[in-house]
């Protein structure tokens, strides 16, 4: 989707890795919001792509894939937490050589799957299976990371998820090849064949805490299993002369290596999906993944963990970020990773957020900064071109109500297309075109849960 006021800029959102992460990386559209006296604004009004790993992948389903508040996210969040990380299990890998994982994945894909239900848009079926990850022309994106691993355990390259088609019909034909090989390369299929939660299973299945999913692809057939002594599939589209070219894939956190911090890759996504005149806007890279502090203990268990720390380290990342936006005429805003604080976890499953980062000087200025370039942008594009801003902002569509429609009743997203219908097909014009329109008009419905 375009970006309406400025045509070379795009927005762009990240939400980092890190395990139970903090309430902080909801707190910024937050501030975005309250720059204006009465906010009706969503997160996903301010962004034209979310995106994140991990836990971070979940807050990037609920806020643009649901559309969700920030406070509505909060809530869920909350309760997703307490009711999956509340009740670990007191013998597992981690602490014994028992060979379960920490907590129960069975209870966290019915958790994630209550959530679905809850947040659903009106007028799809509340079966959790059915709920696809595509979202629509015209709205708000999102790209989750999950990692491949191979059968014994090691990561062989990430996933990407993404709420969209690959679009290649912008790019110069000589750059047609490599675009197109970048993009599929760690694609995991067309939108509308995966499932919302299997998204969200794949970027938080952590090792030892969580089962990897497996994910069964091939032609239009999509199936998960927890894993491969527990074939329970759930098969949403079926095709018989699929099943012999399907593979299945081990899909486990997104957060475990590089994409603990996945401001790179969200960016080179982004640019990916642009005409070669057209640049990235305003990118706000949050998160709450820091370096794992020094290990102590034995030399063994020393040299073990602080391998894992290099591996999932957020700093390289942001460092390169924070690096190459001085060589940009187009400059993101990467906001310091290590300090945006974290959450722990109690006795009781709840969280409770660690610093007092949102307050320092340095990082209300930058807030406050985004926050206004943000609100800016989006009050722009609203005068700009008001047609593409209701789609964007409210997901309006028309269904053709008038009689003897030589068309079957079809859902048109695009109002200049509808327009045209109306006066080819019904001759109607002028203030009545106005009229059908309001008759004609649908949007989408926030459902804040039950």
């Amino acid at each position: 989707m375009e970006y309406i006021a400025i045509e070379e800029n795009k927005r762009g959102s990240t939400v980092g890795g890190g395990r139970v992460t903090s309430f902080y990386p909801c707190g910024e559209p937050q501030d975005v919001s309250q720059l204006d006296s009465y906010c009706p604004f969503l997160p996903c009004h301010y962004f034209d792509y979310i995106a994140g790993t991990s836990t971070g992948g979940l807050i990037s389903i609920m806020l643009g894939r649901f559309r969700m508040t920030v406070d509505d996210c909060i809530d869920e969040y909350k309760h997703l937490a307490g009711d999956v990380f509340g009740h670990p299990r007191y013998l597992h890998y981690m602490n014994s050589f028992i060979p379960r994982c920490k907590y129960s994945t069975e209870n966290f894909e019915a958790v994630i799957k209550e959530v679905i239900v809850r947040r659903v848009e009106d007028g799809v079926k509340h079966n959790p299976q059915n709920v696809r990850f595509e979202t629509e022309p015209g709205l708000c994106r999102v790209f989750v990371i999950a990692s491949k691993t191979e059968s014994d355990g090691t990561v062989d390259e990430h996933r990407f998820f993404r709420s969209y088609d690959i679009n290649t019909r912008r790019r110069p034909r000589s750059e047609l090849a490599s675009f197109a090989a970048k993009s599929q390369a760690k694609h995991s299929g067309s939108p509308g064949d995966v499932c919302v939660w299997h998204v969200a299973r794949a970027t938080t299945a952590a090792p030892m805490y969580f089962k990897p999913l497996e994910l069964t692809t091939g032609g239009n057939e999509r199936r998960a299993t927890t894993d491969s002594s527990n074939h329970r599939p759930s098969a949403l589209r079926s095709n018989n002369t699929a099943k012999q070219s399907s593979q299945v894939e081990q899909l486990e956190d997104g957060g475990f290596g590089a994409a603990n911090n996945p401001s790179k890759e969200v960016f080179d996504e982004v640019k990916r999906h642009l005409p070669s005149n057209m640049e990235v806007g305003t990118f706000v890279s949050i998160g709450t993944a820091r370096p794992m502090e020094r290990p102590t203990g034995p030399k063994l268990y020393h040299v073990i963990r602080r391998g894992i720390a290099r591996l999932s380290n957020p700093e390289p990342t942001h460092y390169h970020m924070e690096r190459s936006r001085e060589r940009r005429q187009s400059v993101p805003l990467v906001l310091p990773l290590q300090r945006a604080g974290r959450a722990r976890e109690d006795q009781n499953g709840r969280l409770e957020a660690e610093g007092d980062c949102a307050a320092k000087p340095e990082m209300v200025r930058r807030m406050q900064k985004c926050a206004k370039e943000l609100v800016a942008a989006r009050r722009a594009r609203t005068v700009a071109n008001i047609a593409k801003w209701k789609r964007f902002a409210l997901g309006t569509y028309f269904y053709c109500g008038e009689d003897n429609c030589p068309d079957e009743v079809q859902r048109e997203i695009e109002e200049v297309k509808f327009r045209a219908h109306l006066e080819k097909e019904h001759g109607i014009i002028g203030a009545e075109v106005e009229a059908a329109l309001r008759r004609s008009e649908g949007q989408w419905v926030y459902r804040r849960g039950c």
